[in-house]
């Protein structure tokens, strides 16, 4: 069997084998704990062996198997490229949370400025659900629109 191997690698694709009953928990933080014996100090190789084990064992619903072993081994996570990535995506997707949000914000006191406090929650409930190059079109036509429904009027 793989994981009588011996090797790093065996015990990475270990993760893949028939557990034959036993315990995914128990395989999981085995692996963990025999891969740590293997690598010893190497940062590195941890590093790069836990980003194979984790996209491996994504392929068996193993996620949280991980996660916890990771937990119990103390395993310092915010050093894996996986959790770095991660953080990258969350932080560029808040940031584009962010962006629509403010131009949402400064397309509501664009028109109110232009048109008052006639806002219609049908209109409201348009704005809210809008993308961001939506928004951009909308607040384009602020400045030539006769009224507040032209704003948001669908090209012919």
């Amino acid at each position: 069997m793989l994981f009588d191997q011996g090797t790093p690698e065996a015990l990475v694709l270990s993760i893949l084998c028939d557990f034959q009953g036993e315990s995914a928990t128990q395989i999981v933080r085995h692996i963990l704990q025999k891969l740590e014996a293997l690598i010893g100090t190497n940062d590195k190789a941890r590093r790069e062996y836990l980003e194979m084990l984790e996209i491996l064992a994504d392929n068996r619903q193993l996620n949280i198997d991980i996660q916890e072993a990771y937990e119990m081994l103390q395993i310092n996570i915010e050093r894996l490229p996986s959790y770095v990535k991660g953080m990258e995506k969350g932080i560029e997707k808040g940031m584009e949370k962010g962006s629509e949000n403010e131009a949402k914000m400064l397309l509501q006191r664009a028109l109110h400025k232009r048109f008052g406090n006639r806002m219609e929650p049908i209109l409201q409930a348009k704005i809210d659900q809008a993308s961001l190059a939506e928004i951009e079109v909308w607040f384009d036509r602020v400045f030539d629109a006769t009224s507040l429904e032209n704003v948001f009027k669908e090209p012919d």
